[in-house]
């Protein structure tokens, strides 16, 4: 529970510093104004954080005091800048409105819990590297280079929050970030909606947002998605602010002229540049606000600025992967900027690995996509246990209700709302992104507040027979997202066996033993110095081609101070890979076994166990 107490503390630091930078841009309501400043109050705090660490400061002390000495002062002039009264429409909740509060209510109390519990079986990117390398940085004492965790050196905003959570003992506090995002996220939606269409539009999109499975369930861990999700949203609301009130047929929707106007686009800048320092996907989102704004004849040095602003807050992430691996956006500038430790066979596997998700990028399948991604749970099978998101067959995958209005909205809307049409155009560019690049589920996710809210509009220009049939579509999937919650999130995970082997290695092997990981990359647990052992992790960084035998293989890992090896035989027997550089390391490691010359130590599990070898 001490967790919810440093969130708390986080999110009264994060709004005053926000607020601070907002002092002089008014907002439609107070509520508006949280959401905002609490989104750009997290990015501050998670700078000062990186260039701590970059210092070699991190750990608990140093970090709490510099987030404090820097962060503090801006929150105290920020809460004495508010208004004393912030501008609002009153009006009542109405039946609606308290429906929509109670739904989003339990949804929030029901992820809060998911989140205060230990992460779990389906966390894999959390235990590898979203909680694992802040980990790894604070037994350091320092950010530094991970060589063997390639993802170590994606822009890490949020994850910069996890290191000072972590360093405070709180696993639950770092995961309470992540859901911060999504409650942050819903309540953007919400006022947006109430802002730029209606009351209703606001409510209605808001619970489609809240009580979709994927979103629910990003919502108990520590991922990214929903701070991608969250920065580059309100982007995207931050340039519909800037415009002034909408008349009918009006070729020039921003002059640049205006104060207020040009507050919100330095502010939309500011948060696509958290964007860019949350995810490297987000540079599609930077090239599609910057194209958005040139459509809308906002003049060309304006989109420069616009551009360059949001470019200059995240280039501290590229600029930093550049140092390290000489790509900035490694490892996925391999041919242009051939970074260190990866080659020709580690890209094609990477690549290979990204293309295992979804049907094809041909056509038809684009034209077929909104179905089979919604839809995908009647597409596995034996053989394919998923294709768009591993956790379909816990029914987190997204909200039909989505396809069901996308696929009514020709039908619904006679006149389209120039508001409307920016959202659909920004979700589908998104979803053009998540097609041409990744078909994973969640990647979808910043697609969905703006397709929630053009939804949500187009209900309202319905007849009344067809707005009451979608009420009763999004009630319903309202009832599912929120079952789905209450059966699924509640219950913690099972303790797995390789938590069990990595709390005995913390226990029984000398302080400074080091270990290597074979076929396992979640080394969250694990209170010693560890290394992804595979070649494919790291080309280069382990001498796989100069083992001549087992013998030169162990001794060298017993040099460098390896001498403890654990392996996963679940993925052992699962992932088959031909490449000469794969088959080598398992042939080292299964001949040093049946020789003798590793020792196994412990086991864990019935079948497939994780087994711990010692190198005598």
């Amino acid at each position: 529970m001490i967790g919810i107490v440093y969130l708390l503390v986080l999110v009264a630091l994060a709004f005053g510093i926000g607020a601070f930078f907002l002092r002089r841009l008014p907002s439609e309501s107070l509520l508006e104004r949280v959401v905002f400043a609490i989104a750009l109050g997290l990015g501050v705090v998670s700078y000062t954080i990186l260039a701590l660490g970059l210092l070699k400061l991190a750990k608990t002390v140093p970090l709490t005091i510099g987030v404090f000495v820097v962060g503090l002062p801006l929150a105290i002039l920020g809460y004495r800048s508010l208004p004393r009264r912030e501008k609002t429409k009153e009006s009542s909740a109405g039946a609606l409105g308290i429906a929509v509060a109670l739904v989003m209510g339990l949804c929030a109390l029901v992820t809060l819990v998911g989140a205060l519990n230990p992460p779990g079986e389906l966390e894999w990117d959390s235990l590898s590297y979203h909680l694992a390398a802040p980990k790894r940085y604070l037994q350091e004492g320092r950010i530094y280079y991970i060589p063997d965790d390639h993802h170590s050196n994606f822009p890490f905003t949020l994850n910069m929050l996890y290191l000072w959570m972590l360093s405070l003992g709180s696993v639950s506090g770092a995961k309470l970030c992540h859901w911060l995002c999504g409650v942050l996220l819903t309540l953007a939606v919400y006022t947006c909606g109430t802002r730029h269409f209606s009351k209703a539009v606001g409510q209605v999109a808001a619970v489609m947002v809240a009580t979709t499975p994927i979103l629910l369930w990003e919502s108990t861990t520590a991922y990214i998605d929903l701070a991608l999700a969250l920065f580059s949203f309100l982007s995207f609301y931050a340039v519909l602010n800037a415009l002034p009130p909408l008349v009918p047929r009006d070729p020039l929707p921003i002059t640049g002229g205006g104060r207020e106007s040009n507050s919100w686009l330095l502010v939309s800048a500011a948060l696509m540049g958290l964007a860019l320092g949350t995810k490297s996907t987000a540079l599609a989102f930077w090239a599609m606000g910057a194209l958005g704004l040139l459509a809308m004849r906002l003049p060309f040095r304006l989109v420069v600025a616009w551009a360059g602003i949001a470019l200059a807050v995240g280039l501290p992430w590229y600029l930093k992967t550049f140092l390290y691996t000489g790509d900035p956006v490694y490892p996925f500038g391999w041919k242009l900027f051939h970074g260190h430790y990866w080659n020709d066979a580690a890209a094609l596997g990477y690549a290979k690995d990204q293309a295992a998700f979804g049907l094809g990028k041909d056509p038809l399948h684009l034209l077929l996509a909104p179905w089979n991604v919604t839809m995908e749970a009647g597409l596995i099978s034996q053989e394919r246990t998923y294709i768009f998101t591993e956790y379909v067959g816990r029914g987190f995958g997204l909200s039909p209700v989505f396809l069901a209005l996308g696929m009514a909205l020709p039908l619904l809307v006679r006149r389209w709302d120039r508001a409307a049409v920016a959202c659909l155009l920004w979700g589908l560019g998104i979803s053009a992104t998540w097609f041409f690049m990744m078909q994973q589920t969640r990647y979808l996710v910043p697609a969905l507040p703006a397709f929630a809210l053009a939804c949500a509009w187009g209900l309202t220009q319905a007849g009344k027979l067809a707005r009451r049939a979608g009420g009763v579509l999004v009630a319903l999937a309202a009832l599912w997202g929120t079952y789905l919650a209450l059966t699924e999130l509640l219950p913690p995970a099972p303790r797995q066996a390789l938590e069990v082997a990595e709390g005995w290695i913390n226990q029984n092997t000398p302080k400074d033993a080091k270990i290597a990981l074979f076929d396992e990359t979640r080394g969250f647990w694990l209170e010693r110095p560890y290394i992804w052992a595979q070649p494919n992790h790291a080309p280069g960084l382990l001498p796989y081609d100069s083992y001549a035998d087992t013998d030169a293989f162990l001794a060298d890992f017993k040099r460098r101070g390896y001498t403890y090896l654990l392996q996963n035989t679940l993925i052992t027997r699962l992932v088959k890979n031909e490449d000469p550089a794969w088959t080598k390391w398992r042939t080292l490691l299964a001949q040093a076994v049946e020789q003798g010359k590793l020792e196994t130590v412990a086991s864990f599990g019935q079948s497939d166990p994780i087994i711990i070898y010692r190198i005598p």
